[in-house]
């Protein structure tokens, strides 16, 4: 096993359970470390199919509250134990955020080694690069028995006021909207599913959008993964 103390942390990048501060933090690190980054590769495509593989839910936001209660008063002890010693910001949060990375890390190691044993339910699986007209980032589609996962890095977050919408195209059609809308990490990262699958859909397409999103694209697409 690698000596980064940080490689417990792949397993809550990939599923997005790092907050804002420490996911900037750690897009940082991994571009110097590449246990790390060897890591992430590893756990990411199981992370990807996750949201293919059971009904979604928005958590309550009463559990986040909670959760993040109970990391606050851990980091309030562990300041209070060691006064004098300075720590990176990452490592503040003490035992009890380490084990949430390290639990989220075993799940998704998990849930891979599964996959691998199982038969290979994720073996259908196909990845789809696409175009983005922002400088530097990047998008892809996974895509198993229909349904698909779009995954973006390095995006610029959305003005203001305004969120980011997926829409899905076919047949020559004008684009169809769906209720999928997200923001990105402060990394410029985001993983979101494709309402209604891709059956018959030959584009998939992200534009900006007004604060609840719209029926039809107010501006051009940032985003573009063709020949679904």
């Amino acid at each position: 096993m690698s000596g980064c103390p940080r490689i417990d942390d792949a397993g809550a990048w990939v599923l997005g359970a790092l907050a804002d501060d420490e996911a900037a933090a750690y897009a940082i690190h991994l571009r110097a470390c590449d246990a790390c980054t060897a890591e992430v590769a590893r756990l990411q495509p199981v992370a990807d199919v996750l949201p293919m593989a059971a009904e979604q839910h928005a958590p309550p936001p009463e559990l986040r509250r909670r959760i993040m209660d109970v990391v606050r008063e851990e980091a309030g002890r562990s300041a209070a134990t060691s006064p004098r010693v300075r720590r990176a910001p990452w490592a503040r949060l003490g035992g009890a955020r380490r084990a949430w990375a390290a639990a989220a890390a075993a799940l998704v190691a998990g849930l891979a080694v599964g996959l691998a044993v199982g038969g290979g339910e994720g073996g259908g699986a196909r990845t789809i690069a696409g175009s983005v007209t922002q400088y530097g980032g990047r998008a892809e589609l996974v895509i198993r028995d229909g349904e698909a996962v779009l995954r973006v890095r390095g995006m610029q977050a959305p003005p203001a006021g305004r969120v980011y919408q997926v829409w899905t195209a076919g047949g020559g059609g004008a684009p169809r909207p769906t209720d999928a809308l997200f923001r990105v990490r402060r990394d410029g990262s985001a993983t979101v599913g494709v309402p209604g699958g891709v059956d018959g859909v030959d584009q998939v397409l992200v534009t900006t959008e007004p604060d609840g999103g719209s029926s039809a694209p107010s501006g051009a697409p940032v985003v573009v993964v063709r020949s679904v």
